[in-house]
């Protein structure tokens, strides 16, 4: 048989299943699934002869397989009479274990998963399978879509309770499909300014290279937020300078932006009655998924003039993405091209010039840009710097690169004047004299951006990102590893398990990352290091491997007394880079900004996972910056409409009943005092947001309240009998029962109490019960910004399977001290309850030397325990064991943000370390052990410098034969087919197993992509019946044709043929080329989609010759003479093709 059959025909090939053959009349025919059309040749020019008139005969005929007037024609020669049973090409034998006792099968040409036979047994279904585990049918679809999508508890709850309101007629659901909903959110965008699409472009190599960049108009941003009536109320307009007395004096108290040096400067620039709008603005690039390569290039803005808590919250008016900035693609040969870098950098500042770009109105808003809050390499890109290998590499100030170690001298600071006009004289030099002058200023030759904003420096606006260059830089990529190549190395794995326990040791605590192993776990994110940085000190003694009692060091040569030769080092680390020197500048930035949660970048980078989301679920991974941006207006507006609705639903609550707080408690305190007023500044839990359920009743909390206190988590209520027999073992509790009567006799007299004086003096029974509590909430003032916060503190046997008790910082007459909370309860006198809790005090112990070195607080826990009431407790504390004695703890005072923690043990512990500091300068042996700590202090900070390192790429080449004019491939074909058949053509190839609408011909679907993307497949043929091996094609489009009835899926292909008998020699893989007609024209042909094998991936032969630069992927199966087959794609395509013998 040729290999390609007469042109016009498409013909059936089957074959007799002689297995289930009937006899010798039997005429029937089985299709096997190999044995499907017969790919033919069709040519172009004969496709405007066909024609397909109504109910007649077509010009492609594909008779049925039963019909007798076209027998089918068998595919595969008859075997010879009488071998019948010999086994053909492709039979399989399956031969089982011998302990199976199952005989050796044989198979007919297929896998002996699908070769078995057809079972007669009836299984007996159930018609309610759902039942017993759920209530109905609808039950279980909907729990299938809940674990589908993923869905929390909290946002599941929602939905349900939105169903039952519906069922029980109090909501009204009037969406259809999600055609509606997205109408809906096409409608409800329009109540915020929208993102706009513009093109910069730059001339390059004489080049008009063009990016599209999208943005949100600042300015439009900026209207949108001023009447936000929600918002409006906590703008603060004017610059202010808040003292506090401390007794003896006003000191200056600096913390929101306005009350820094930089909001006064720019109110004085104003006119008078004026007010500055101060913006912060942040970019950094993001890559979208973590096993591709996608990046994102998002603006954020936030606004300077809200409080802290609004302004880095994630409702209306904390930070907005504004803008998506392009990202100029990096080839090989343009890495460290000096003018590519300066290309780069004015594609951003042109890009961002659309963002800032606007015209507000002077009369009532005087926008100006405050803070820059981004990493060094963006900063870099917003001050037009040369980065760390610049002669000045700080954006900041004109430090040299030799003296960013040097912390005495006062670097004279950038400034946009200055910069400007040395860009302007550099422009009026020749080329060599101009790189100079900006090199000496490490300067590059771009207009900036922000020069362009009035009362605005971008100079002074950048600010010190703690996040970047403390928590990540300095501690994670410097101090934390260095620590560990010193624990892995020098002291081995059991020092590693050593820190690893230790870390796992470290208290619970709200807020705090807890880790169980922490050195060999690799940490990406800035908040792991951070937290780590705040447990680190606490956990040195593992790297020693001993007291420091031990230590001796009168040499002066080594580290610690019992180090080896792996661990002591006499090379010293370079702190010669950039993020060294900033911490120069973060001083200067408190007071000019106030304090570092106004500049730092955590908020930001916290806003790139709901953009990586979006494009994992919200996009189809092409042109998906629209996409992304898309789908986070809509976000925005679902929090403004939700935030109204939060809102109105507050003050009708409030001014229907103002009795709804008096139910919240079961129980009522004698101990008096005034709950937290209303609009303090609370870190409380949040309650739900979905109004009052009235329908369902509230159930009672189970708390106690007392002063500032809260007890929660109530137990069942016990006698004294029973606690103390319960903790017979535990000597804390031994006499429980006459140790508390004798503590309250002493103590209520003391305190005033109400208790009527008929109980006094209290003797508690045996019988006496008392409640137990495992938790409470402790509401104190901080010392730092006079606001309200809670702290939630355990006292719990069993908290999540490990015994928890936390420490508390217990309040008396004239100071306080920390104690271990070991039992809260309550107990009653009379009608009085009281709250009280059994503690274990602790009293500050002296500093040792390594304790002031690493300004440690030491406490040592008593042996006694007492009594306390429940309100003496000011707030919680984080204490780490000390573990080279038991007992010992170090007060983690940096655990917190809020600083609270740590002025309180500045003035707990201050007198002793006075005291201990005289005393450790005045000998001549702590001189030398402060020199050897101070030596040590900076080992341990020693690594190497990582450097990325520049990965070269090879060149894409084009063969040598190539021709410009071989890429017009004709198409007319395609649109032949569209206007005589009324095919349907769609970019996507989920089409082949579509087949079109009985009513008439479908509509062309809407492409995924703005680019033609042809595909190439695989086609079975009969030319080889050794062995068989499909041809490769290109698929120019997809097709049906209706003929009688019947629906046909068809494709228009090219032919592709072989090069040689055998793979390539070097990279094994077979060679193939595009058949061509002797007019040039590509050989096409109409193939049954059944006859499509599988997809098949072609590598072009490159040759020698460059690929132009507007060369795309679209180019490539016109372009080549010669392809390879890629075998290694899949698993699938090496046994499919490498396999194969012949070709």
């Amino acid at each position: 048989m040729s290999k390609r059959a007469r042109p016009g025909i498409l013909r059936w090939r089957a074959r007799k299943d002689h297995d289930r053959a009937a006899g010798p009349s039997s005429a029937a025919v089985e299709l096997d699934e190999r044995d499907l059309f017969h790919p033919s040749e069709l040519p172009v020019d004969e496709f405007d002869n066909l024609e397909l008139p109504n109910n007649e005969a077509a010009a492609i005929a594909i008779p049925a397989p039963d019909s007798p007037e076209s027998p089918p024609t068998p595919s595969v020669m008859p075997p010879p009479s009488g071998t019948s049973d010999a086994p053909r090409l492709g039979d399989m034998r399956t031969t089982y274990h011998p302990n199976s006792r199952r005989p050796t099968a044989e198979h007919a040409s297929r896998h002996p998963s699908g070769a078995r036979a057809e079972s007669t047994h009836t299984i007996p279904f159930s018609d309610e399978p759902w039942k017993p585990f759920f209530n109905s049918h609808e039950d279980f679809l909907f729990s299938e879509i809940l674990l589908e999508s993923g869905m929390n508890k909290e946002r599941a709850n929602r939905l349900i309770k939105l169903f039952r309101k519906c069922i029980n007629g109090d909501g009204t659901f009037t969406l259809s499909n999600y055609s509606d909903v997205q109408a809906a959110w096409e409608r409800a965008s329009e109540k915020l300014t929208p993102f706009e699409c513009d093109t910069v472009s730059a001339e390059y190599k004489g080049e008009e290279r063009s990016f599209e960049v999208y943005y949100r108009p600042l300015w439009d941003w900026a209207r949108d937020l001023l009447t936000n009536p929600l918002v409006a109320p906590h703008f603060e307009w004017d610059a202010q300078k808040i003292f506090r007395h401390n007794g003896e004096s006003f000191i200056r108290i600096i913390d929101e932006p306005w009350t820094g040096d930089a909001f006064w400067d720019a109110q004085t620039k104003l006119p008078e009655g004026a007010s500055p709008f101060c913006l912060i603005l942040y970019a950094d690039k993001t890559k979208l998924s973590s096993f591709g390569t996608k990046k994102g290039y998002p603006v954020v803005v936030r606004c300077a003039n809200l409080p802290a808590k609004i302004r880095n919250g994630e409702g209306i008016g904390g930070g907005c993405i504004v803008g998506w900035l392009p990202i100029v693609p990096e080839e090989a040969s343009e890495t460290k091209n000096v003018k590519f870098v300066n290309f780069k950098r004015i594609i951003w500042h042109k890009s961002f010039f659309k963002i800032s770009n606007g015209h507000p109105d002077p009369r009532w808003i005087f926008p100006l840009i405050l803070i820059l809050s981004a990493d060094f390499e963006e900063q870099c890109f917003m001050a037009l710097t040369r980065g760390h290998r610049g002669k000045l590499p700080c954006p900041i100030c004109l430090v040299p690169n030799t003296e960013l170690t040097n912390f005495s001298t006062k670097w004279p600071p950038r400034t946009a004047e200055d910069t400007k006009r040395a860009v302007y004289i550099s422009r009026d030099m020749n080329r060599a004299d101009a790189e100079r002058l900006l090199s000496k200023l490490g300067m590059r030759d771009v207009d900036n951006a922000f020069w362009l904003v009035e009362n605005s420096d971008p100079y002074r606006a950048l600010s010190f990102d703690r996040l970047h260059n403390n928590n990540s830089g300095l501690f994670g990529h410097h101090l934390w590893k260095e620590f560990t190549q010193r624990v892995l190395k020098g002291y081995g794995r059991a020092a590693e398990a050593k820190v690893d326990a230790q870390f796992d040791k470290a208290p619970r605590w709200s807020g705090l990352t807890h880790f169980e192993n922490a050195i060999a776990t690799h940490f990406a994110d800035g908040k792991s290091h951070e937290d780590i940085s705040k447990e680190y000190y606490h956990l040195r003694k593992a790297e020693v491997g001993g007291d420091e009692s031990e230590v001796e060091d009168s040499d002066g040569d080594s580290e610690v007394e019992g180090t080896n030769d792996k661990t002591s080092s006499k090379v010293l680390k370079s702190w010669r880079f950039p993020k060294f020197h900033a911490l120069e500048h973060s001083f200067d930035d408190i007071l000019a900004k106030g304090v570092s949660r106004n500049y730092n970048t955590k908020p930001n980078e916290k806003m790139h996972g709901p953009l990586k989301k979006a494009y994992l679920l919200r996009t189809n991974f092409k042109d998906v910056e629209s996409q992304i941006l898309r789908y986070d207006h809509f976000a925005l507006v679902t929090t403004l409409i939700r935030e109204s609705i939060d809102a109105s639903e507050r003050q009708r609550r409030e001014a229907a009943s103002d009795a709804d707080d008096d139910d919240l408690a079961t129980e009522s305190s004698a101990e008096g005092g005034p709950n937290v007023t209303s609009g303090s500044t609370l870190n409380a839990p949040a309650s739900s947001s979905d109004g009052p359920q009235q329908a369902i009743p509230r159930r009672p909390r189970k708390i106690f309240e007392a002063v500032n206190v809260t007890l929660r988590s109530q137990r069942s209520s016990m006698t004294l009998e029973t606690l103390e027999s319960n903790n017979s073992a535990n000597a804390r509790f031994r006499n429980f029962r006459i140790k508390l009567s004798r503590w309250l006799n002493e103590s209520i007299p003391i305190y005033g109490l109400d208790v009527p004086r008929g109980m006094l003096p209290v003797e508690l029974k045996p019988g006496h019960k008392i409640t137990e509590y495992q938790s409470l909430s402790a509401t104190f003032q901080s010392k730092v910004d006079l606001k309200h916060y809670i702290d939630l503190i355990y006292c719990n046997p069993s908290f999540h399977g490990a015994e928890r008790h936390d420490f508390v910082i217990v309040q008396t007459e004239a100071s306080f001290f920390f104690a271990q909370l070991l039992f809260i309860f309550t107990c009653s006198i009379a009608d009085t309850t009281l709250g009280i809790c059994l503690i274990r005090p602790c009293e500050p112990v002296a500093p040792r030397p390594k304790d002031l070195a690493l300004r440690l607080c030491h406490v040592r826990a008593k042996a006694s325990v007492e009594f306390v009431f429940a309100r003496s407790i000011i707030r919680g504390a984080p204490l780490i064991e000390n573990f080279d004695r038991v007992d010992d703890y170090f007060v983690m005072d940096v655990a917190e943000h809020a600083g609270d923690l740590f002025l309180r043990c500045k003035e707990l512990f201050k007198h002793l370390i006075t005291r201990r500091i005289y005393l450790y300068i005045d000998t001549t042996r702590a001189q030398s052990t402060m020199r050897r700590l101070a030596r040590r202090a900076v080992l341990v900070a020693y690594a190497r410098t990582l450097f990325a390192s520049s990965l070269s790429t090879a060149q894409a080449r084009l063969p040598s034969y190539w021709k410009p004019g071989a890429k017009r491939v004709s198409f007319a074909p395609v649109h032949a087919v569209q206007r005589h058949l009324s095919s349907s053509v769609s970019a996507s190839a989920s089409i082949a197993s579509s087949s079109p609408s009985p009513s008439g011909p479908q509509s062309s679907q809407k492409p995924r992509s703005k680019t033609w993307r042809p595909d190439h497949a695989m086609l079975r043929t009969d030319q080889s019946l050794s062995s068989p091996m499909p041809l490769p094609s290109l698929s120019q489009c997809f097709f049906a044709i209706r003929s009688e009835g019947k629906v046909h899926n068809c494709a228009l292909i090219h032919w592709y043929s072989r090069v040689g008998s055998r793979p390539d020699e070097t990279t094994g893989m077979w060679i193939v080329r595009p058949d061509k007609r002797q007019t040039g024209e590509p050989a096409a042909a109409v193939i049954s989609l059944d006859s499509i094998f599988r997809a098949v991936h072609l590598i072009p032969d490159y040759g020698t010759g460059l690929v132009p630069q507007h060369f795309t992927y679209e180019h490539t199966p016109y372009i080549f003479e010669r392809y390879y087959v890629n075998d290694l794609i899949d698993h699938h395509a090496f046994r499919n093709i490498s396999n194969c013998s012949t070709y």
